[in-house]
This record gives structure tokens, C-alpha cells and sequence, in this order.
């Protein structure tokens, strides 16, 4: 039997969205979609069509989504970022290559790293802050930095990574990596190492600067979180093992807070009589500040509010929550699905974006009530398994992009919010 490529496309009205045009979407080879439709939000619309193999974009109304198809890759998705101004994008796939794309749906460039070995092909990909150098993340320990056409500046050899950490200092000279004898490197753009920051006895599983670029924190399978400037000189230690004596339990994930005068980190403590998956809020000397708990499963993402006045979590126990620094919970929102797997402040702190693994981005006020939601559709017949979110500067749209790992195509959602 012949395998259908169909494309869902959900036609709403309602509470930020006005999508009742779909004007021209070419559907298939020969067949346009011309006349208006405008249907009731409780009864979403599907389009079915056969999908021809060049599609790349598809059109609804001004103030609504816009669907767009990323074709290039030969093998599966590994990571898919996008750069701060929201308007380039990066995949990374298990071809070797790294693909930038512009909003409109073209490939602006192809990036292949040269590999030491090629029976792994898997490269990760990461923008600077300044959005004008990508590096790729090579599965022989390698670092490419290129330019935007996708010419090579300089590669960084022997150094290793975990593709999601951020890469990059705030103001995109200094880049941080990880090597396999558990110390951190930092390097200049020119490839030319400025220090070295030795203390961890384990794997080290995240890193980041703060978002004034003094310090680096890093998180360790050794169950310590290290605070360092960047001189390679460590300026606090925070020791789990005097919390937690069990090494399956680890520190999931790390953020400063906006004044970098904060650390956020996330616990996972699994057992048969008692688990903790807990948020700790550290001041730089290592003192705890707060503690919230409330979240019963491994928390998937956690955030700052731009303002800094509150903190957003949200959990593979299928909640976010919403807390201030004092660790007091504000809000819960309870209804998923799934999991919820990313979420993201708008710039100016009033509203939260949250995606989860059932597909759905929805927008929220910080009170915990929905404003408006759309569904991630993909014609692939699989889960989509990543989300990435990311507010233009404005706050106007939100970028919405999503993949599977065994899928060639990616898709990215245009969400247009000035009708909210």
C-alpha cells in the first residue's frame, strides 16, 4: 500500500487568532484552496491533501499561523534551534549536516563539518547571542563556528559538549565546553583556549554563563554545582551529597536569574519511599534562598520571568507552576495531556508560552488563565517529541518549532499575537 503524506492544517476563530482565510495553499500538485472559510472554535476544521514532495509553506490570514515545512535533510532531526532575533533558523540532523532556513521556508545554507570518523553522523547545533555565529556540535568532540553563508571560521578540537547546553557568553566571545576529564574549557573565537576550570570528579551534564558574563555555573554526575569566574577560579560550591546520598539522583538543569544574583537548579530524586523533584534557589555564595516543591514527576523545563519577580516550571507530571523567589507557588496549572516539555516568558513578563508533548502550544497569563492555544500538526504519522519556543524581541509572535527523531522534516509555526 501506498504511504498518504497528509497535511493538517487547524482553522480557528477565537481568542487570539483570526484564521478564517486560507488564501492559495497549494495542497497538492494541481489543486489551490481559494474560498474563505470561517469556522466555529469549538469545531476545529482538517484539510486533508496529498502532500507533493516541494511544499514548503503554507498561508493562513494575517493574524494567525503560519505553517512552514522544513524539506532537506536525509536522515532524522537531532536538534532544531533558532537564532535570538527569531529570524533564522538551525537543524541539526543525523546526515552530518547542519541546515539554516529563513522564516519564509528557503535554505539559506548547508553546513558539513569535516569528521574524524563518519560511522557517527549526529551533529547538534547552537546560535551565538548576537545571532551571527552557528556552531555545530561534532560527535567526534569537535566545534565548527561558522558564519551565517555557512563559511567555516575556526573548528575547536577535543572538546566535548552536551548539544543542549548554550554555548556561547552573553556578549558571543567566549565559548564554553566540556572535556572528557570532567574540566571545563573556555576558548576565544579564534580557537585559542583562555582557562580552565578543574574541580569535578564526574561527567559534567549542564553549564552556563550568567547574563552578565562573570560567572559560569556547571552541574556534575558528581552531585556538586560549581559557581566560577572566568579565570578558571571557583567561587562556590554547592554539595547535593550533604542532601542527597544516592547517585541515582542529579541536578537536571541550571539558570541565573535576569540580575545574575541568582541560581536556579532543579533536583531529581527518585526512590521507592521517597522522591524529590524539587527547585533550589541559590545566592552566588552558595546559600540556599528558597526551596519549591509541589511537582511529582522529573521537571522538564524551568524559567525566569524576564523582571525577575517569578520563576515558571513545568513538569513530566503534566503541570507548570509558577512561583515567586520566596518559593511560595502563585499558580498551578493543571489540564494537560502530556508532559510539558518547554515554555517561555514574553519579553515583557505578562504572559508564559508553554508546548507539550500532545502537540499543543497554549499562551497564559500569569494568573494560570489560557488565552489562546494552537495545535503543532505534523504530517509524519509520528509524536512529535521536541518543541522549541522563542518570543520575537516585541512579543508580538511566538516561534514555535517542532520534530521527531526519525522524521526528515521539521516543522516551524508562525503565531501571530497582536489580536490578544
Amino acid at each position: 500500500m501506498k504511504r498518504r503524506n497528509i497535511i493538517k492544517v487547524m482553522v480557528w476563530t477565537g481568542i487570539g487568532f483570526s484564521l478564517n482565510t486560507i488564501s492559495g495553499c497549494i495542497l497538492n500538485s494541481s489543486k489551490t484552496v481559494k474560498d474563505s472559510e470561517i469556522i466555529d472554535i469549538n469545531k476545529p476544521k482538517e484539510i486533508e491533501a496529498k502532500q507533493p514532495p516541494k511544499i514548503s509553506k503554507i498561508e493562513s490570514s494575517q493574524e494567525g499561523v503560519e505553517i512552514l515545512v522544513m524539506r532537506g535533510h536525509t536522515d532524522g532531526i537531532l536538534q532544531v534551534v533558532i537564532s535570538p532575533d527569531g529570524q533564522t533558523i538551525a537543524s541539526g540532523g543525523h546526515d552530518g549536516t547542519v541546515r539554516l532556513w529563513g522564516l519564509n521556508g528557503s535554505e539559506k545554507a548547508v553546513i558539513k563539518p569535516q569528521l574524524r570518523w563518519d560511522f557517527i553522523q549526529s551533529i547538534g547545533v547552537s546560535f551565538s547571542p548576537d545571532g551571527q555565529t552557528i556552531a555545530s556540535v561534532n560527535p567526534d568532540g569537535s566545534i565548527g563556528l561558522w558564519d551565517l553563508t555557512g563559511k567555516e571560521k575556526v573548528t575547536i578540537k577535543d572538546s566535548y559538549i552536551s548539544i543542549f547546553s548554550k554555548l556561547f557568553s552573553p556578549d558571543s566571545q567566549t565559548i564554553a565546553s566540556v572535556n572528557e576529564d570532567n574540566t571545563i574549557q573556555l576558548w576565544d573565537l579564534n580557537g585559542q583556549e583562555k582557562a580552565v576550570m578543574k574541580g569535578h570528579t564526574k561527567w559534567i551534564d549542564n553549564l552556563v554563563f550568567s547574563p552578565d558574563g562573570k560567572y559560569i555555573a556547571s552541574a556534575s554526575k558528581d552531585r556538586t554545582v560549581r559557581i566560577w569566574d572566568l579565570t578558571g577560579r571557583e567561587k562556590a560550591l554547592i554539595d547535593y551529597k550533604k542532601f542527597v546520598n544516592d547517585e541515582r539522583n542529579n541536578i537536571t538543569s541550571l539558570a541565573f536569574s535576569p540580575d545574575s544574583q541568582y541560581l536556579l537548579t532543579a533536583m531529581r530524586k527518585d526512590g521507592a519511599r521517597f522522591a524529590d523533584y524539587s527547585l533550589q534557589l541559590w545566592d552566588l555564595t552558595g546559600k540556599g534562598k528558597a526551596v519549591m516543591k509541589g511537582h511529582r514527576l522529573e521537571i522538564l523545563a524551568m524559567a525566569f520571568s524576564p523582571d525577575g519577580k517569578y520563576i515558571a516550571s513545568a513538569s513530566d507530571d503534566k503541570t507548570v507552576r509558577i512561583w515567586d523567589l520566596t518559593g511560595k507557588e502563585k499558580v498551578a496549572m493543571t489540564g494537560f495531556t502530556s508532559p510539558v516539555n518547554a515554555l517561555v516568558f514574553s519579553p515583557d513578563s505578562q504572559y508564559l508560552a508553554t508546548a507539550s508533548k500532545d502537540d499543543k502550544a497554549v499562551l497564559w497569563d500569569l494568573t494560570g488563565n489560557q488565552k489562546a492555544s494552537i495545535k503543532l500538526e505534523n504530517d509524519s504519522g509520528s509524536l512529535v517529541i521536541e518543541n522549541n519556543l522563542i518570543f520575537d524581541p516585541s512579543g508580538q509572535s511566538l516561534i514555535c518549532t517542532s520534530y521527531t527523531s526519525i522524521n526528515h522534516d521539521f516543522w516551524v509555526h508562525l503565531w501571530n499575537l497582536t489580536s490578544i
